[in-house]
C-alpha cells in the first residue's frame, strides 16, 4: 500500500513539475514574440528618419530588443 501511495505521489509530483515547465516556455515564448514585434515596429519607425538620428534609432532598437530577449531568457 505505500509502495502505491509513493507510485502516485511521484506521479502527481512529476507531472505537477511538466506543467509548470510548460507554462515557463509558453511565458518565454511570448515574451520573445513580443520583442520582435516591438523590434520591428521601433525599425520602422527607424526607417522615417534619416542621416545620424536614424543610426541613433536602430542602435536604440538593437539595444531594446537585446535587452527584452535577455529578459524573456529569465522566464525560459
Amino acid at each position: 500500500m505505500k509502495k502505491i501511495i509513493g507510485l502516485l505521489a511521484a506521479s502527481v509530483l512529476a507531472l505537477g513539475l511538466s506543467a509548470g515547465a510548460n507554462a515557463a516556455s509558453e511565458e518565454y515564448k511570448a515574451a520573445m514574440k513580443q520583442a520582435d514585434a516591438d523590434y520591428h515596429t521601433a525599425k520602422a519607425h527607424c526607417e522615417t528618419l534619416s542621416g545620424s538620428e536614424k543610426d541613433g534609432c536602430m542602435k536604440q532598437a538593437k539595444a531594446d530588443h537585446k535587452a527584452a530577449e535577455a529578459q524573456a531568457k529569465t522566464k525560459k
